[in-house]
């Protein structure tokens, strides 16, 4: 009867539902996705010049790579938070700042390192930060040296210049 529908309980109503961790996400991945994934974080292990730091919006590491930790001098374990690093102000400034675009340039241990700061959104909504770290110092070093080589030869295409004008008056 009608009475008996509204008085019975629905279908979810007084069940707990388990939010999945992340180790089930994963296993949830197919085998090629979970592959693809292995094969990413490796390279990022890898790269030699840049670094990864994955920050959730609590501002605790999810990821800290193995460049982000040469670079930075040393590793943070995943659930650290970044706030206890050790690292100049300036650069813990944009690693844990929660503006996106938040990039920056800081000389740590006589090295140039770039940082670049965006969020991480999932359905539209912020679920962390992500910082690369880029050691940019050759590259700093050689556009001084060519600058350097720029203004030295400046004044002999000058001369050069006026030689070619000499002989055509």
């Amino acid at each position: 009867t009608l009475g008996d529908a509204a008085v019975r309980p629905r279908h979810n109503e007084g069940v707990r539902r388990r939010m999945p961790t992340p180790g089930a996400a994963l296993r949830a991945l197919s085998p090629t996705r979970q592959h693809w994934r292995h094969t990413y974080r490796d390279l990022l292990d890898q790269d030699d010049t840049a670094g990864v730091v994955l920050l959730d919006t609590h501002g605790r590491v999810r990821l800290w790579t193995a460049g982000a930790a040469r670079l930075l001098g040393g590793p943070l374990p995943p659930g650290a938070p970044v706030a206890g690093a050790a690292l100049p102000p300036a650069t813990l400034e944009i690693i844990s700042s929660t503006r996106p675009g938040a990039d920056g340039t800081a000389v740590i241990s006589g090295r140039v390192l770039r940082f670049t700061h965006r969020a991480v959104t999932a359905h539209g909504r912020t679920i962390g930060w992500a910082t690369t770290v880029r050691d940019d110092t050759t590259t700093e070093r050689l556009v001084a040296q060519l600058q350097a080589e720029r203004d030295s030869t400046a004044p002999l295409r000058a001369r050069a210049h006026d030689a070619d004008n000499r002989l055509h008056t």
